[in-house]
């Protein structure tokens, strides 16, 4: 009764710690291609949020950026601040908020609400030609060298799209030198920037061919950014960007994306330095503007986190939908802390709690086959046994992984491709290339899926081989012995019979595109499965087979002497 009670007691203690460790490994805020949500909410507590960057800017009278991340305020105060700021100071119609050079501008130009029908963009209130008129003989003042250097480019030829500033369509391209140069002399642009558009140019004013083109973009992207903010919002974008690719990175960005201008304009402002956005949307391209659009939710330290990592915010799949959410319950814990300074320690941590769990499985398993240490009586079977529970346990690791990121499985190229035109040619060579050639490629996912099917083929191996020890420690005739490795023949097999499913499993993932990997994990399975088998049978079980043969044959002599002296 005791020995019963203390067996049930063992084996509850295996089931409760496998669940309790598989439940601390799934919930365990670490994924290997992705952030966790709970890690962004956490991520941005303390920092700057968007609502405060908007207070501080409409502390100093510069409304038009807040109206641009409008979508992220519900702060019914701060949006009657802003009406009231709009309706005492006329000229933020105009220039979008506090901006002395632009709003004298303004009232010496005498405008008027009533003349326009919504707020002006910088190229609305560039484009009458009185208004740029009377901006050049401002500029022309200027005793700033830069602003002086690209005055003189309004004399520059040889560009492609825009027309010279003398032609009839010239306007384009006047309205992008003067906006950029009032933003220089305005001090709006950051003194490195605002240099190199000078150096660039002196060089094409002297005519080299690289440096037109260069102006010509600059120009390009100006318009694209002038024609989309108001003076305001055009000049809090300008102090975040230091290059000129940066400044066309960014118009390019919003050309792609049109419609998502209020979430990269807050983005640009919240992060202040545009290089890791650039980054990580030609990593993940469209699919990055709804992460961003999470992060930028949460606050700065959200935003951050999510660029440092360059991973995307993971999605629970359909059936850890509600495990995940248990992770809110480790929100104040020092677990989301370790997280999100020690990433790398938490992936580690996650590892060996899902192992843990294969292990405590895999141990109740054998105590419920009656397979105990007594059972292997040297080392060699008890290391043996170790190694298969070990490979399992790393096996059922691997599974819960992949079934919480299945998404790993599939190549992550969201890279938007160029757009090129092919011609169709004969080359002996090309045709030589067939699609499966082209498919035998060695990646990420293709090594994942290999080490899963060879730790498999090593947990077979090693359970069988520990088997074949337990035959051989059997207190028993030899005839029995080869009777039950005859028995085992299946069991010696199977690793034979699991290369195969894996290999017709792959082949069906592969067809209907659920795992995108090379063909050659497909066909390793069955050739992983050959050779272990192989080793199994010809080095372990046929030796052995033979030295019971010729242990039987011996004993068939003694066998004949009893049975005479019987008689």
């Amino acid at each position: 009764m005791k020995q019963t009670l203390k067996s049930v007691a063992v084996y509850l203690f295996f089931i409760v710690a496998g669940i309790i460790t598989l439940l601390l490994g799934v919930v365990c805020p670490y994924y290997f291609r992705g952030i966790a949500p709970g890690l962004i909410n956490k991520a941005g507590e303390n920092t700057e949020q968007v609502s405060d960057l908007a207070a501080e800017l409409t502390d100093f009278g510069r409304i038009s950026p807040v109206f641009e991340f409008n979508y992220t305020i519900d702060d019914l105060q701060l949006k009657d601040r802003l009406y009231e700021l709009a309706k005492d100071n006329p000229t933020y119609y105009f220039s979008g908020g506090s901006a002395p050079y632009v709003e004298e501008i303004i009232r010496r130009l005498d405008l008027k609400e009533t003349d326009y029908s919504k707020p002006t963009t910088v190229v609305d209130l560039f484009t009458p030609k009185r208004h740029r008129e009377y901006i050049a003989d401002f500029l022309s003042r200027s005793r700033n060298a830069n602003v002086k250097d690209l005055l003189a480019t309004r004399d520059l030829k040889g560009t492609v799209i825009l027309s010279p500033v003398q032609s009839a369509s010239g306007t384009p391209m006047d309205i992008a030198i003067l906006s950029t140069a009032l933003l220089i002399q305005a001090e709006e642009i950051p003194r490195k920037l605002a240099a190199e558009i000078s150096n660039i140019s002196r060089g094409a004013m002297q005519g080299s061919s690289t440096a037109i083109e260069r102006m010509e973009n600059i120009y390009l992207s100006m318009l694209t950014l002038g024609k989309r903010f108001q003076w305001v919002s055009l000049s809090e974008l300008m102090r975040t960007i230091d290059s000129t690719d940066s400044l066309i990175k960014t118009a390019g960005l919003l050309r792609q994306y049109p419609s998502h201008k209020s979430l990269l304009f807050t983005t640009f402002l919240l992060q202040k330095d545009p290089s890791p956005i650039f980054a990580f949307i030609d990593r993940y391209g469209k699919e990055a503007l709804v992460d961003l659009d999470e992060a930028v939710i949460h606050g700065q330290g959200s935003l951050q986190l999510l660029l440092e990592r360059k991973s995307p915010i993971y999605r629970p799949t359909a059936w850890n939908h509600q495990l995940d959410s248990l992770q809110i319950l480790l929100l104040e814990t020092p677990v989301y802390r370790i997280a999100i300074e020690n990433p790398k320690l938490t992936g580690v941590i996650k590892l060996l709690l899902l192992f843990s769990s294969g292990l405590c499985f895999i141990i109740l398993l054998r105590l419920v086959a009656h397979a105990t240490r007594s059972d292997y009586r040297n080392w060699v079977a008890s290391f043996l046994a170790n190694m298969g529970n070990v490979a399992i346990a790393v096996a059922f690791a691997i599974t819960v992984w992949l079934s919480l990121e299945p998404e790993f499985l599939k190549q992550q190229d969201h890279r938007p491709e160029p757009i090129q035109i092919n011609f169709a040619s004969a080359n002996p060579f090309e045709n030589l290339k067939s699609d499966v050639m082209n498919s035998m490629q060695i990646d990420q996912v293709t090594l994942l899926i290999l080490g899963l099917f060879l730790i498999l083929q090593v947990a077979i191996y090693a359970y069988s081989r520990v088997r074949l020890q337990e035959i051989k420690k059997l207190e028993a005739t030899p005839e029995i012995k080869l009777r039950l490795i005859e028995n085992e023949d299946n069991l010696f097999d199977s690793g034979l019979y699991v290369g195969l499913s894996g290999t017709v499993a792959s082949l069906i993932m592969l067809a209907l595109h659920i795992v995108e990997a090379s063909l050659m994990a497909a066909y390793a399975s069955t050739l992983f499965g050959i050779i272990f088998v192989a080793i199994l049978k010809i080095f372990n079980v046929r030796p052995y087979r033979k030295q019971l043969i010729m242990e039987l044959e011996d004993d068939k002599p003694v066998r004949r002497q009893a049975s005479l002296k019987l008689k």
